[in-house]
Protein backbone atom coordinates (compact mmCIF):
# COMPACT_ATOMS: atom_id res chain seq x y z
CA UNK A 1 0.00 0.00 0.00
CA UNK A 2 1.33 3.49 -1.05
CA UNK A 3 2.41 6.06 2.05
CA UNK A 4 1.87 9.51 1.41
CA UNK A 5 4.62 11.75 1.96
CA UNK A 6 5.55 12.55 5.53
CA UNK A 7 4.54 16.32 6.82
CA UNK A 8 7.19 18.60 7.59
CA UNK A 9 6.18 19.56 10.93
CA UNK A 10 9.04 22.18 11.29
CA UNK A 11 8.50 23.75 7.95
CA UNK A 12 6.47 26.46 7.62
CA UNK A 13 4.01 26.67 4.47
CA UNK A 14 4.59 29.62 1.74
CA UNK A 15 3.29 32.39 2.85
CA UNK A 16 0.55 34.86 0.73
CA UNK A 17 0.67 37.68 2.07
CA UNK A 18 -0.81 39.48 -0.52
CA UNK A 19 -4.00 38.02 -0.13
CA UNK A 20 -6.13 38.96 3.19
CA UNK A 21 -6.84 35.59 3.74
CA UNK A 22 -5.61 32.23 2.77
CA UNK A 23 -9.10 31.12 1.49
CA UNK A 24 -9.27 33.94 -0.74
CA UNK A 25 -6.13 32.66 -2.39
CA UNK A 26 -7.11 29.37 -2.68
CA UNK A 27 -10.41 30.77 -4.59
CA UNK A 28 -8.15 32.99 -6.84
CA UNK A 29 -5.85 30.84 -7.95
CA UNK A 30 -8.14 27.81 -8.69
CA UNK A 31 -11.20 29.55 -10.48
CA UNK A 32 -10.88 29.25 -13.62
CA UNK A 33 -9.96 25.63 -13.39
CA UNK A 34 -12.44 24.29 -10.55
CA UNK A 35 -16.45 25.00 -9.98
CA UNK A 36 -17.42 26.92 -7.59
CA UNK A 37 -19.29 23.63 -6.01
CA UNK A 38 -16.31 22.03 -5.56
CA UNK A 39 -14.30 24.79 -4.06
CA UNK A 40 -17.24 24.90 -1.36
CA UNK A 41 -16.83 21.33 -0.42
CA UNK A 42 -12.79 21.78 -0.20
CA UNK A 43 -13.63 24.56 2.62
CA UNK A 44 -16.60 23.32 3.88
CA UNK A 45 -19.26 26.60 2.67
CA UNK A 46 -21.75 27.19 0.55
CA UNK A 47 -21.43 27.47 -2.99
CA UNK A 48 -22.72 31.21 -2.90
CA UNK A 49 -20.24 32.59 -0.34
CA UNK A 50 -17.56 31.12 -2.30
CA UNK A 51 -19.20 32.68 -5.71
CA UNK A 52 -19.69 35.93 -3.58
CA UNK A 53 -15.91 35.43 -2.50
CA UNK A 54 -14.84 35.50 -5.70
CA UNK A 55 -16.82 38.19 -7.39
CA UNK A 56 -15.60 40.65 -4.56
CA UNK A 57 -11.81 40.19 -6.05
CA UNK A 58 -13.30 40.86 -9.22
CA UNK A 59 -13.00 37.26 -10.72
CA UNK A 60 -16.94 37.07 -12.51
CA UNK A 61 -18.65 34.36 -13.64
CA UNK A 62 -16.80 30.87 -13.09
CA UNK A 63 -15.95 28.96 -17.11
CA UNK A 64 -13.96 26.17 -15.52
CA UNK A 65 -14.04 23.17 -17.91
CA UNK A 66 -13.41 21.16 -14.57
CA UNK A 67 -13.49 17.59 -15.53
CA UNK A 68 -10.63 18.71 -17.93
CA UNK A 69 -8.56 20.04 -15.24
CA UNK A 70 -9.47 16.93 -13.18
CA UNK A 71 -8.28 14.43 -16.17
CA UNK A 72 -5.52 16.53 -17.28
CA UNK A 73 -4.41 19.30 -15.32
CA UNK A 74 -4.04 17.36 -12.10
CA UNK A 75 0.08 17.88 -11.11
CA UNK A 76 -1.08 21.52 -11.65
CA UNK A 77 -3.80 21.74 -9.28
CA UNK A 78 -1.75 19.73 -6.59
CA UNK A 79 1.33 22.01 -6.70
CA UNK A 80 -1.02 25.30 -6.52
CA UNK A 81 -2.57 23.79 -3.70
CA UNK A 82 0.44 22.04 -1.95
CA UNK A 83 1.01 24.78 0.37
CA UNK A 84 -2.81 26.11 1.11
CA UNK A 85 -4.45 22.42 1.76
CA UNK A 86 -4.15 19.10 3.95
CA UNK A 87 -3.95 15.82 2.45
CA UNK A 88 -7.77 15.35 2.87
CA UNK A 89 -8.54 18.82 1.11
CA UNK A 90 -6.54 17.98 -1.46
CA UNK A 91 -8.08 14.47 -2.00
CA UNK A 92 -11.70 16.42 -2.26
CA UNK A 93 -10.22 18.82 -4.11
CA UNK A 94 -9.07 15.96 -6.71
CA UNK A 95 -11.69 13.44 -5.91
CA UNK A 96 -9.27 10.99 -5.25
CA UNK A 97 -8.99 8.52 -2.59
CA UNK A 98 -5.48 8.47 0.00
CA UNK A 99 -4.41 5.51 -2.28
CA UNK A 100 -4.76 7.43 -5.21
CA UNK A 101 -3.14 10.42 -3.93
CA UNK A 102 0.03 8.55 -3.00
CA UNK A 103 0.32 6.38 -6.02
CA UNK A 104 0.61 9.27 -8.11
CA UNK A 105 3.12 11.29 -6.22
CA UNK A 106 4.88 8.31 -6.22
CA UNK A 107 5.00 6.95 -9.52
CA UNK A 108 3.70 10.19 -11.75
CA UNK A 109 7.57 11.30 -12.49
CA UNK A 110 8.72 11.38 -9.28
CA UNK A 111 6.37 14.29 -8.33
CA UNK A 112 6.84 13.93 -4.47
CA UNK A 113 10.51 14.84 -5.67
CA UNK A 114 9.83 17.83 -6.83
CA UNK A 115 7.34 19.15 -4.37
CA UNK A 116 10.10 18.79 -1.88
CA UNK A 117 10.06 14.98 -0.67
CA UNK A 118 7.45 16.00 2.55
CA UNK A 119 4.75 18.21 2.71
CA UNK A 120 4.57 21.42 4.50
CA UNK A 121 2.32 21.09 7.80
CA UNK A 122 -0.88 22.95 7.29
CA UNK A 123 -4.17 23.86 9.07
CA UNK A 124 -7.46 23.29 7.70
CA UNK A 125 -8.32 25.76 5.47
CA UNK A 126 -11.27 27.38 6.14
CA UNK A 127 -13.16 30.93 5.29
CA UNK A 128 -12.05 33.60 7.70
CA UNK A 129 -14.09 37.08 8.33
CA UNK A 130 -12.36 40.13 7.01
CA UNK A 131 -11.81 42.98 9.32
CA UNK A 132 -12.08 46.49 7.79
CA UNK A 133 -8.56 46.28 6.49
CA UNK A 134 -9.01 42.93 4.92
CA UNK A 135 -11.89 44.70 2.58
CA UNK A 136 -10.09 47.39 1.59
CA UNK A 137 -7.37 45.28 0.71
CA UNK A 138 -10.05 43.06 -1.16
CA UNK A 139 -11.47 46.26 -3.08
CA UNK A 140 -8.09 46.57 -4.49
CA UNK A 141 -7.85 43.08 -5.54
CA UNK A 142 -10.43 43.50 -6.78
CA UNK A 143 -9.68 46.72 -8.97
CA UNK A 144 -6.38 45.61 -10.18
CA UNK A 145 -7.94 42.04 -11.64
CA UNK A 146 -10.43 44.09 -13.17
CA UNK A 147 -8.43 46.25 -14.83
CA UNK A 148 -5.79 43.24 -16.07
CA UNK A 149 -9.11 41.44 -17.20
CA UNK A 150 -10.01 44.18 -19.70
CA UNK A 151 -6.71 44.44 -20.99
CA UNK A 152 -6.10 40.35 -21.75
CA UNK A 153 -6.63 39.52 -25.43
CA UNK A 154 -9.28 36.67 -25.53
CA UNK A 155 -7.62 33.10 -25.77
CA UNK A 156 -7.34 31.82 -28.85
CA UNK A 157 -8.08 27.70 -27.83
CA UNK A 158 -9.16 26.76 -24.97
CA UNK A 159 -6.86 24.79 -22.59
CA UNK A 160 -5.24 21.33 -23.25
CA UNK A 161 -6.97 22.26 -27.27
CA UNK A 162 -2.91 21.63 -28.40
CA UNK A 163 -4.53 19.30 -31.51
CA UNK A 164 -5.68 22.44 -33.10
CA UNK A 165 -2.39 23.70 -33.35
CA UNK A 166 -0.61 20.28 -34.39
CA UNK A 167 0.97 21.14 -38.17
CA UNK A 168 -0.65 19.15 -40.78
CA UNK A 169 0.09 18.08 -44.41
CA UNK A 170 3.82 17.64 -44.21
CA UNK A 171 5.70 16.45 -47.00
CA UNK A 172 6.73 13.15 -46.66
CA UNK A 173 10.03 12.40 -46.24
CA UNK A 174 12.35 10.21 -48.77
CA UNK A 175 14.96 7.65 -47.38
CA UNK A 176 15.68 6.15 -44.39
CA UNK A 177 17.52 7.30 -41.81
CA UNK A 178 21.34 6.81 -40.76
CA UNK A 179 20.63 6.82 -37.56
CA UNK A 180 18.75 3.18 -36.33
CA UNK A 181 15.89 4.83 -34.18
CA UNK A 182 14.55 8.45 -32.87
CA UNK A 183 12.25 8.17 -29.36
CA UNK A 184 10.73 11.21 -27.77
CA UNK A 185 8.19 11.88 -25.30
CA UNK A 186 4.63 12.87 -26.44
CA UNK A 187 4.33 16.36 -26.21
CA UNK A 188 0.51 16.21 -24.29
CA UNK A 189 0.80 12.49 -22.65
CA UNK A 190 0.05 12.42 -19.22
CA UNK A 191 2.46 10.24 -16.84
CA UNK A 192 1.17 8.58 -14.29
CA UNK A 193 -1.10 5.64 -14.53
CA UNK A 194 -2.28 6.43 -18.51
CA UNK A 195 -3.00 2.46 -19.38
CA UNK A 196 -5.89 2.24 -17.19
CA UNK A 197 -8.00 4.38 -18.97
CA UNK A 198 -9.06 4.35 -23.00
CA UNK A 199 -9.92 8.16 -22.08
CA UNK A 200 -6.53 9.16 -21.07
CA UNK A 201 -4.83 7.40 -23.70
CA UNK A 202 -7.32 8.65 -26.02
CA UNK A 203 -5.99 12.52 -24.77
CA UNK A 204 -2.37 11.29 -24.14
CA UNK A 205 -2.11 10.46 -28.02
CA UNK A 206 -4.33 11.87 -30.29
CA UNK A 207 -4.35 10.71 -34.19
CA UNK A 208 -3.43 14.75 -34.82
CA UNK A 209 0.07 14.26 -32.76
CA UNK A 210 1.12 10.89 -33.96
CA UNK A 211 0.38 11.76 -36.99
CA UNK A 212 2.88 14.78 -37.19
CA UNK A 213 5.75 12.50 -35.24
CA UNK A 214 5.26 10.09 -38.13
CA UNK A 215 5.24 13.03 -41.00
CA UNK A 216 8.44 14.55 -38.98
CA UNK A 217 10.32 11.27 -39.07
CA UNK A 218 9.85 10.22 -35.03
CA UNK A 219 10.48 6.88 -34.86
CA UNK A 220 9.34 5.74 -31.36
CA UNK A 221 7.03 7.23 -28.41
CA UNK A 222 8.40 6.73 -25.12
CA UNK A 223 5.98 5.80 -22.22
CA UNK A 224 6.54 5.08 -18.62
CA UNK A 225 5.82 1.34 -17.24
CA UNK A 226 5.56 0.55 -13.54
CA UNK A 227 6.44 -3.24 -13.67
CA UNK A 228 3.86 -3.93 -10.16
CA UNK A 229 1.25 -1.98 -11.91
CA UNK A 230 1.99 -4.20 -15.49
CA UNK A 231 2.37 -7.84 -13.56
CA UNK A 232 1.26 -9.40 -10.53
CA UNK A 233 3.53 -8.53 -7.87
CA UNK A 234 3.56 -11.83 -4.93
CA UNK A 235 4.93 -9.64 -2.70
CA UNK A 236 2.48 -6.25 -2.74
CA UNK A 237 -0.69 -7.64 -4.71
CA UNK A 238 -2.61 -4.80 -3.85
CA UNK A 239 0.22 -2.31 -6.21
CA UNK A 240 -1.16 -4.68 -8.47
CA UNK A 241 -4.97 -4.21 -8.86
CA UNK A 242 -5.89 -3.48 -12.34
CA UNK A 243 -2.95 -4.90 -13.87
CA UNK A 244 -5.02 -7.13 -16.35
CA UNK A 245 -6.82 -3.85 -17.67
CA UNK A 246 -3.83 -1.68 -17.80
CA UNK A 247 -2.62 -4.62 -20.18
CA UNK A 248 -5.06 -4.01 -22.34
CA UNK A 249 -4.52 -0.27 -22.14
CA UNK A 250 -0.90 -1.31 -23.06
CA UNK A 251 -1.95 -3.26 -25.82
CA UNK A 252 -4.56 -0.68 -27.22
CA UNK A 253 -1.36 1.92 -27.16
CA UNK A 254 0.86 -0.40 -29.14
CA UNK A 255 -1.88 -0.93 -31.91
CA UNK A 256 -2.82 3.04 -31.63
CA UNK A 257 0.96 3.87 -32.43
CA UNK A 258 1.44 0.84 -35.60
CA UNK A 259 -1.44 2.45 -37.24
CA UNK A 260 1.37 6.00 -37.33
CA UNK A 261 3.83 3.41 -38.24
CA UNK A 262 5.54 4.36 -34.58
CA UNK A 263 6.53 2.09 -31.88
CA UNK A 264 6.27 1.81 -28.05
CA UNK A 265 9.35 2.48 -25.91
CA UNK A 266 8.67 1.64 -22.38
CA UNK A 267 10.87 3.60 -19.88
CA UNK A 268 11.97 1.18 -16.74
CA UNK A 269 12.76 2.14 -13.47
CA UNK A 270 12.72 -1.58 -11.74
CA UNK A 271 12.76 -2.99 -9.27
CA UNK A 272 10.54 -0.33 -7.36
CA UNK A 273 11.00 0.08 -3.68
CA UNK A 274 8.09 -1.56 -2.05
CA UNK A 275 6.57 -1.05 1.02
CA UNK A 276 7.55 -2.62 4.41
CA UNK A 277 4.59 -5.14 5.14
CA UNK A 278 5.66 -6.70 1.48
CA UNK A 279 8.96 -8.05 3.56
CA UNK A 280 6.64 -9.27 6.18
CA UNK A 281 7.78 -13.17 6.39
CA UNK A 282 10.14 -12.14 3.50
CA UNK A 283 13.04 -10.59 5.20
CA UNK A 284 15.68 -12.08 2.72
CA UNK A 285 14.49 -9.77 0.25
CA UNK A 286 14.35 -6.59 2.23
CA UNK A 287 17.28 -4.24 0.73
CA UNK A 288 18.33 -0.55 1.13
CA UNK A 289 16.39 1.81 2.74
CA UNK A 290 16.07 5.38 1.01
CA UNK A 291 13.27 6.80 3.35
CA UNK A 292 11.00 5.72 6.44
CA UNK A 293 8.15 2.70 5.07
CA UNK A 294 9.95 1.63 2.06
CA UNK A 295 12.94 -0.36 0.65
CA UNK A 296 14.68 -2.09 -2.05
CA UNK A 297 13.56 -5.43 -3.26
CA UNK A 298 17.37 -6.78 -3.39
CA UNK A 299 18.55 -8.09 -6.50
CA UNK A 300 21.43 -10.09 -5.09
CA UNK A 301 18.79 -12.14 -4.22
CA UNK A 302 18.42 -14.85 -7.08
CA UNK A 303 14.52 -14.66 -5.73
CA UNK A 304 14.29 -11.27 -6.58
CA UNK A 305 16.20 -11.48 -9.90
CA UNK A 306 14.18 -14.49 -10.72
CA UNK A 307 10.69 -12.40 -10.02
CA UNK A 308 12.82 -8.98 -12.40
CA UNK A 309 13.64 -10.97 -15.17
CA UNK A 310 10.44 -13.33 -15.25
CA UNK A 311 8.19 -10.13 -14.56
CA UNK A 312 9.79 -8.58 -18.12
CA UNK A 313 9.43 -11.85 -20.06
CA UNK A 314 5.59 -11.65 -19.13
CA UNK A 315 5.28 -7.83 -19.87
CA UNK A 316 6.75 -8.42 -23.38
CA UNK A 317 4.49 -11.68 -23.89
CA UNK A 318 1.44 -10.04 -23.06
CA UNK A 319 1.92 -7.19 -25.26
CA UNK A 320 3.76 -7.81 -28.20
CA UNK A 321 4.84 -5.00 -30.22
CA UNK A 322 6.92 -3.48 -27.91
CA UNK A 323 9.36 -1.78 -29.82
CA UNK A 324 12.09 -1.97 -26.39
CA UNK A 325 12.73 -0.61 -23.01
CA UNK A 326 14.67 2.20 -21.86
CA UNK A 327 16.43 0.87 -18.91
CA UNK A 328 17.17 3.80 -16.27
CA UNK A 329 19.20 2.34 -12.91
CA UNK A 330 19.83 5.54 -10.79
CA UNK A 331 17.08 7.48 -11.55
CA UNK A 332 15.05 9.64 -9.02
CA UNK A 333 12.47 6.78 -8.11
CA UNK A 334 14.11 4.47 -5.86
CA UNK A 335 14.82 1.16 -7.21
CA UNK A 336 18.03 -1.28 -6.82
CA UNK A 337 19.94 -1.07 -3.18
CA UNK A 338 22.43 0.98 -4.82
CA UNK A 339 19.84 3.85 -7.15
CA UNK A 340 20.60 6.29 -4.46
CA UNK A 341 24.02 5.50 -2.53
CA UNK A 342 27.57 5.92 -2.86
CA UNK A 343 29.66 2.48 -3.09
CA UNK A 344 29.47 0.81 0.28
CA UNK A 345 26.89 3.08 1.36
CA UNK A 346 23.97 1.05 1.12
CA UNK A 347 21.84 -0.07 3.74
CA UNK A 348 21.55 -3.75 2.85
CA UNK A 349 23.78 -5.97 4.26
CA UNK A 350 24.12 -8.49 1.14
CA UNK A 351 24.69 -4.97 -1.50
CA UNK A 352 26.97 -3.36 0.71
CA UNK A 353 30.06 -5.34 -0.29
CA UNK A 354 29.33 -5.08 -3.56
CA UNK A 355 29.66 -2.58 -6.33
CA UNK A 356 27.32 0.26 -7.66
CA UNK A 357 28.34 -0.86 -11.04
CA UNK A 358 28.05 -4.43 -11.00
CA UNK A 359 24.73 -3.93 -9.41
CA UNK A 360 23.86 -1.93 -12.27
CA UNK A 361 24.65 -4.43 -14.70
CA UNK A 362 22.54 -7.03 -13.21
CA UNK A 363 19.65 -4.82 -13.41
CA UNK A 364 20.12 -4.22 -16.99
CA UNK A 365 21.15 -7.78 -17.61
CA UNK A 366 18.17 -9.10 -15.73
CA UNK A 367 15.80 -6.93 -17.78
CA UNK A 368 17.69 -7.81 -20.68
CA UNK A 369 16.93 -11.54 -20.49
CA UNK A 370 13.48 -11.54 -19.58
CA UNK A 371 12.73 -9.50 -23.02
CA UNK A 372 14.96 -11.53 -25.05
CA UNK A 373 13.50 -14.62 -23.98
CA UNK A 374 10.19 -13.65 -25.35
CA UNK A 375 11.49 -11.41 -27.95
CA UNK A 376 14.85 -11.58 -29.05
CA UNK A 377 14.88 -8.71 -31.39
CA UNK A 378 13.58 -6.15 -28.99
CA UNK A 379 16.14 -3.11 -28.29
CA UNK A 380 17.69 -2.32 -25.20
CA UNK A 381 18.83 0.61 -24.01
CA UNK A 382 20.61 1.59 -20.83
CA UNK A 383 20.65 4.94 -19.27
CA UNK A 384 23.96 6.11 -18.03
CA UNK A 385 22.51 8.59 -15.95
CA UNK A 386 23.63 9.62 -12.28
CA UNK A 387 26.23 6.34 -13.10
CA UNK A 388 29.73 8.25 -12.37
CA UNK A 389 27.53 9.95 -9.12
CA UNK A 390 29.74 9.02 -5.77
CA UNK A 391 33.06 8.65 -7.65
CA UNK A 392 32.00 5.77 -9.38
CA UNK A 393 33.08 4.53 -12.70
CA UNK A 394 30.61 4.23 -15.42
CA UNK A 395 32.72 2.01 -17.89
CA UNK A 396 32.90 -0.16 -15.20
CA UNK A 397 29.14 -0.74 -15.77
CA UNK A 398 29.74 -0.92 -19.34
CA UNK A 399 32.28 -4.16 -19.07
CA UNK A 400 29.80 -6.00 -17.21
CA UNK A 401 26.78 -5.30 -20.04
CA UNK A 402 25.35 -8.27 -21.98
CA UNK A 403 25.48 -8.02 -25.56
CA UNK A 404 23.25 -6.04 -27.69
CA UNK A 405 22.66 -3.19 -24.60
CA UNK A 406 22.83 0.24 -25.93
CA UNK A 407 24.86 2.77 -23.75
CA UNK A 408 22.67 5.66 -23.51
CA UNK A 409 24.59 9.05 -22.63
CA UNK A 410 23.69 12.72 -22.32
CA UNK A 411 24.81 14.39 -25.14
CA UNK A 412 26.14 17.75 -23.45
CA UNK A 413 26.79 16.55 -20.03
CA UNK A 414 30.13 17.65 -18.16
CA UNK A 415 30.56 20.41 -21.18
CA UNK A 416 31.92 23.90 -20.33
CA UNK A 417 31.42 27.10 -21.26
CA UNK A 418 33.05 30.75 -19.79
CA UNK A 419 31.08 33.37 -19.43
CA UNK A 420 33.35 36.03 -18.92
CA UNK A 421 35.06 34.84 -15.90
CA UNK A 422 32.45 32.29 -15.17
CA UNK A 423 32.60 29.19 -16.14
CA UNK A 424 29.86 26.53 -16.14
CA UNK A 425 29.29 22.89 -16.60
CA UNK A 426 26.43 21.42 -18.09
CA UNK A 427 24.99 18.73 -15.51
CA UNK A 428 22.00 17.48 -17.36
CA UNK A 429 20.58 18.92 -20.74
CA UNK A 430 21.59 22.03 -22.83
CA UNK A 431 20.73 23.69 -25.83
CA UNK A 432 23.39 26.71 -25.90
CA UNK A 433 26.09 24.29 -24.96
CA UNK A 434 26.33 21.37 -27.34
CA UNK A 435 27.75 18.32 -27.25
CA UNK A 436 28.63 15.68 -27.09
CA UNK A 437 31.14 16.31 -24.17
CA UNK A 438 33.98 14.26 -23.17
CA UNK A 439 32.13 11.98 -20.74
CA UNK A 440 29.71 10.50 -23.54
CA UNK A 441 32.16 10.08 -26.19
CA UNK A 442 34.54 8.47 -23.38
CA UNK A 443 31.25 6.40 -22.67
CA UNK A 444 30.36 5.66 -26.45
CA UNK A 445 34.15 4.63 -26.90
CA UNK A 446 34.28 2.16 -24.32
CA UNK A 447 31.01 1.07 -25.87
CA UNK A 448 31.85 0.44 -29.39
CA UNK A 449 34.73 -1.35 -27.82
CA UNK A 450 32.95 -4.27 -26.48
CA UNK A 451 30.56 -4.17 -29.73
CA UNK A 452 27.79 -2.70 -28.34
CA UNK A 453 25.60 0.17 -30.11
CA UNK A 454 25.31 3.75 -28.55
CA UNK A 455 22.01 6.04 -27.65
CA UNK A 456 22.70 9.34 -27.76
CA UNK A 457 20.38 11.80 -25.20
CA UNK A 458 19.42 15.02 -26.33
CA UNK A 459 16.93 17.96 -26.21
CA UNK A 460 15.32 19.37 -29.17
CA UNK A 461 12.66 21.64 -28.85
CA UNK A 462 12.77 22.61 -25.46
CA UNK A 463 14.82 22.33 -22.24
CA UNK A 464 15.57 23.02 -18.21
CA UNK A 465 16.66 26.07 -19.62
CA UNK A 466 13.35 27.14 -20.97
CA UNK A 467 10.78 24.49 -20.18
CA UNK A 468 7.19 26.00 -20.38
CA UNK A 469 6.99 26.93 -23.89
CA UNK A 470 6.62 24.22 -26.77
CA UNK A 471 10.19 25.13 -28.39
CA UNK A 472 12.24 27.53 -29.00
CA UNK A 473 13.25 28.20 -32.22
CA UNK A 474 16.90 28.28 -31.91
CA UNK A 475 17.36 26.64 -34.89
CA UNK A 476 21.51 27.24 -35.07
CA UNK A 477 21.72 25.21 -31.50
CA UNK A 478 19.91 22.63 -32.99
CA UNK A 479 21.52 22.34 -36.19
CA UNK A 480 25.00 21.97 -34.53
CA UNK A 481 24.14 19.63 -31.94
CA UNK A 482 22.54 16.97 -34.61
CA UNK A 483 25.83 17.83 -37.00
CA UNK A 484 28.08 16.89 -33.86
CA UNK A 485 26.80 14.52 -32.93
CA UNK A 486 26.32 12.38 -36.90
CA UNK A 487 29.81 13.83 -37.83
CA UNK A 488 31.47 12.77 -34.14
CA UNK A 489 29.43 9.52 -32.74
CA UNK A 490 26.59 8.03 -35.19
CA UNK A 491 24.81 6.51 -32.83
CA UNK A 492 22.37 3.92 -33.38
CA UNK A 493 19.66 5.49 -31.13
CA UNK A 494 19.12 8.87 -30.28
CA UNK A 495 16.51 10.30 -27.61
CA UNK A 496 15.19 13.41 -29.42
CA UNK A 497 13.39 14.88 -25.69
CA UNK A 498 12.56 13.97 -22.43
CA UNK A 499 9.19 15.22 -20.26
CA UNK A 500 9.65 18.79 -20.38
CA UNK A 501 7.84 18.82 -24.25
CA UNK A 502 7.75 17.69 -27.67
CA UNK A 503 5.61 19.73 -30.04
CA UNK A 504 6.20 18.60 -32.58
CA UNK A 505 7.80 21.57 -34.45
CA UNK A 506 9.97 22.17 -37.40
CA UNK A 507 13.05 21.09 -35.32
CA UNK A 508 12.43 17.66 -35.62
CA UNK A 509 11.77 17.90 -39.53
CA UNK A 510 15.14 19.66 -38.99
CA UNK A 511 16.86 16.53 -37.50
CA UNK A 512 15.46 13.94 -40.05
CA UNK A 513 16.47 15.92 -43.26
CA UNK A 514 20.04 15.90 -41.65
CA UNK A 515 20.15 12.30 -41.20
CA UNK A 516 19.10 10.94 -44.67
CA UNK A 517 21.03 7.61 -45.15
CA UNK A 518 23.04 8.15 -47.79
CA UNK A 519 22.76 11.94 -47.97
CA UNK A 520 25.17 14.53 -47.35
CA UNK A 521 24.28 16.68 -44.09
CA UNK A 522 22.43 20.04 -45.93
CA UNK A 523 23.95 23.27 -45.10
CA UNK A 524 22.47 25.36 -42.54
CA UNK A 525 20.87 27.96 -45.01
CA UNK A 526 19.60 25.27 -47.30
CA UNK A 527 17.60 23.49 -44.63
CA UNK A 528 16.28 26.39 -43.21
CA UNK A 529 14.94 27.81 -46.84
CA UNK A 530 13.67 24.11 -47.27
CA UNK A 531 11.96 24.22 -43.74
CA UNK A 532 10.20 27.31 -44.25
CA UNK A 533 9.97 27.82 -48.26
CA UNK A 534 6.67 30.17 -47.92
CA UNK A 535 8.76 32.50 -45.91
CA UNK A 536 11.68 35.53 -46.74
CA UNK A 537 14.95 32.99 -46.49
CA UNK A 538 17.17 36.26 -46.52
CA UNK A 539 15.10 37.76 -43.59
CA UNK A 540 14.79 34.99 -41.75
CA UNK A 541 18.05 33.49 -41.17
CA UNK A 542 18.98 36.94 -40.32
CA UNK A 543 16.27 37.05 -37.57
CA UNK A 544 17.58 33.52 -36.65
CA UNK A 545 21.08 34.82 -36.35
CA UNK A 546 19.96 37.04 -33.41
CA UNK A 547 18.60 34.05 -31.27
Amino acid sequence: MATLPPYFENMSPLRYDWFPTRAQCFIYRNWEMLSPARLARVLSADEETVCRMAADMGLGESTANEGLWLTRGYVTLIRANWHLLTYPQLCTLLDWGEEKLAFMLKEDDFLDVKLGRAKPCVPTLAIEALDGDGQKRTAAIRRVTEELRGKLPAPRISPFAFPEVYPKDIAPLTGRSRLGSSYLCAYEALYGDIFYDDSLIEASFPDALLSAYAALGVGQIVCQAVLYSLIPCPYAPELSEGWERRIEGLRRVIARFKKHGLKLLLYINEPRELPDAAFRGREHLRGDVYRPGYASLCLSVPEAQDFLRDSIKKLTELAPGIGGYSVCTASENHTNCYSHKRDGATTCPRCVHKRRADLFALTVRLIAEGAHAADPDIAIIAASWAWDQGGSDPAEVIDNLPPRVAVWAVSEHGAKRTYEDVTVSVADYSIEIPGPATHALSLWAKARAAGLPIAAKIQLGNSWELSTVPYIPVFGHFYRAIRNLCEQAAPEHIGLTWTMGSFPSPVFRMFSEMTREGEPIPAYEVLIRRLFPNADGDTLLSALRML
